[in-house]
């Protein structure tokens, strides 16, 4: 879903899966993670590397939260350094 904020646009990705602990959430940004407890679900551990170093690139901000059920994702399109701004990001 994207958001029009008082900053710039923000991407709301939200999903009903079995979500990601708060503890993983930093790994799951790097390169072929894999949780041992979603061998199940089919996936390499690379897309959300992708869309990290994407971001990175873009000076966006990347929050992940727990939906429960499930996770949510939210990219803010601005960058907080551009603002002078401090964000608290959720990973």
């Amino acid at each position: 879903m994207l958001v029009d904020t008082p900053l710039a646009p923000q991407f709301n990705v939200h999903d009903d899966g079995p979500g990601i602990p708060a503890d993983k959430r930093e790994l799951v940004l790097t390169r072929s993670f894999r949780d041992p407890g979603v061998s199940a679900i089919q996936g390499s551990g690379i897309g959300l590397s992708i869309v990290a170093a994407i971001l990175r690139l873009h000076n966006f901000t990347l929050e992940i939260a727990d939906a429960q059920p499930g996770t949510i994702m939210r990219i803010q399109c601005w960058s907080d350094v551009e603002l002078g701004l401090s964000v608290e990001v959720l990973a």
